[in-house]
């Protein structure tokens, strides 16, 4: 056999070379990702992933997949389900259904999303900043507890998010290389977003609008409004294919109640809180990247440059007081509805970050770069095989109900004071809902025969009556049987949390 010649050694250093050239390409994408499933992923599959919405929206992607009705989607029994849009329930539910619902299935595409934002986070840091500015940023984004979190639920704001950051990317592109046509395209993932959550998307276009202001380019805005147009056309034809088959009952619920209902403080308001809110959060929970927020937004404001174009400073600033501004004004504030936020506190706080002045903390931050994803996969392996807990685990409530139901071998439960987000979990497990006995409205359907086994929830509005005979309780949860031909529940008000 013909032995290879040796490479020399101006090849040898020729071929480190370029592998150093690649990897200086790859690491300000594969070091935030990295640590982000470094962080998301130990444990993963621990708690009660089922808790709030999370169970909810996977039984109702999962039983779309099901029975193979997507476009309508249903929840309890005969009940159309117009509350979202689909998509994040068309992603989750094939995950579950494929490999059946667990805390993995229902997590993973969460983390999916995540990795996503953190990726699009970098590119679009990258469009206007070095390798070490994108990078910082992006460690900063996956290292923010406030965002990675979020993780351990079905996330239709994460969806959104990734969406809504791919719009900006291309927007930042288009801006950066001075072709305004490529601004329409970005109503592509804009409209993606549309189909995550109710309206809110169409916020990125006007963040983006403002951006063009900010940076002198006015006269561009006319591509944002093509932007929008291209958002309309891929999330309008399933809204309008919805308010034509349903009418009524689609306006009521998505229009009325979702969107007006919230937008008047009528709807999902479930605290009292103050414009100030998001404010309060941040300062509670942002840290320590605020700081260096702060510091970023406190050296642009005296007049010093914030890395080599100074148009990315303009887009965070831009980014973060159109969002803050609009979710302060809407009634319906909850925490989690700051993750929009993120991504553009993350790149002030990255701006900041990679100008250090400092000779030696410049010589910290290469070598934590160096030596922390290596330190941080170690100790993720660790905490993975530690026995702790890092959720809340399963109440045992339901378990118990499950083996009692087996024990007693009782297939069929009607709904009394019991919600859908609620009776997924029976779903999931067994995969039959409670018979629906009253929509969305509280409108009665068709009541409980005689003999029939009632399940009731303590949160849920009904106790049982006169005439129901307790075959289970459990905690907040009672199943009766009916011992005569009307069904009488009483009206409670909600005591408390469920």
């Amino acid at each position: 056999m013909k032995r290879m010649p040796r490479p020399t050694g101006r090849e040898a250093g020729q071929a480190a070379t370029r592998s150093a050239r690649r990897w200086a390409r790859l690491r300000p994408w594969l070091i935030p990702a990295v640590l982000l499933l470094c962080v998301t992923l130990p444990h993963l599959g621990d708690g009660d992933w089922q808790r709030g919405d999370s169970g909810w929206y996977t039984a109702i992607g999962v039983q779309a997949w099901r029975t193979g009705e997507l476009w309508t989607l249903m929840g309890e029994p005969g009940q159309s389900y117009f509350n979202k849009p689909p998509l994040v329930f068309w992603i989750t539910g094939f995950v579950a259904w494929v490999f059946g619902p667990s805390a993995w299935a229902a997590r993973l595409p969460t983390v999916a999303a995540a990795l996503g934002c953190v990726l699009a986070t970098v590119g679009i840091t990258r469009v206007f900043a070095t390798r070490r500015t994108a990078l910082t940023v992006g460690v900063v984004l996956a290292l923010s507890i406030e965002f990675f979190r979020r993780t351990r639920e079905v996330s239709l704001d994460l969806w959104q998010l990734v969406f809504l950051l791919l719009a900006l990317w291309i927007a930042a592109g288009a801006v950066k290389d001075r072709r305004w046509r490529r601004l329409a395209p970005a109503g592509v993932p804009i409209g993606l977003a549309l189909m995550c959550k109710p309206l809110v998307a169409l916020l990125g276009p006007v963040a983006i609008a403002v951006w063009i202001v900010g940076i002198g380019e006015t006269r561009r805005l006319g591509w944002v409004a093509l932007m929008v147009g291209a958002a309309l056309l891929i999330a309008g034809p399933w809204h309008l294919a919805m308010a034509l088959e349903h009418g009524g009952t689609f306006m009521r619920s998505y229009i009325g109640a979702e969107i007006a209902g919230r937008a008047g403080g009528g709807v999902g308001v479930t605290t009292e809180t103050t414009p100030a809110f998001y404010l309060v959060q941040l300062g509670k929970a942002y840290w320590p990247w605020l700081l260096f927020v702060v510091l970023a937004v406190v050296t642009w404001a005296r007049g010093k440059d914030m890395g080599r174009d100074g148009r990315a400073m303009v887009l965070a600033l831009a980014w973060t007081l159109v969002w803050l501004a609009a979710l302060s004004a809407f009634p319906d504030r909850r925490d989690r509805y700051a993750l929009v936020l993120l991504p553009s506190l993350a790149m002030l706080a990255g701006l900041w970050l990679s100008r250090w002045p400092w000779a030696w903390l410049r010589v910290f931050s290469a070598r934590a770069m160096r030596f922390g994803v290596p330190l941080a996969c170690a100790g993720a392996v660790v905490f993975a095989l530690l026995p702790v807990r890092v959720q809340r685990p399963f109440d045992p409530q339901w378990p118990t109900l499950f083996a009692w139901m087996q024990h007693e071998g009782v297939t069929e439960l009607w709904q009394g004071g019991f919600y859908g987000y609620h009776g997924s979990r029976l779903y999931l497990q067994t995969g039959s809902w409670p018979i629906t006995t009253r929509d969305r409205w509280g409108e009665a359907l068709p009541e409980p025969p005689e003999g029939a086994a009632i399940i009731y929830h303590q949160r849920d509005g009904l106790v049982p009556g006169s005439n129901e005979s307790v075959v289970f309780h459990h905690r907040a949860l009672t199943v009766t049987r009916l011992m005569g031909s009307r069904w009488s529940p009483i009206v409670v008000t909600d005591p408390g949390e469920r």
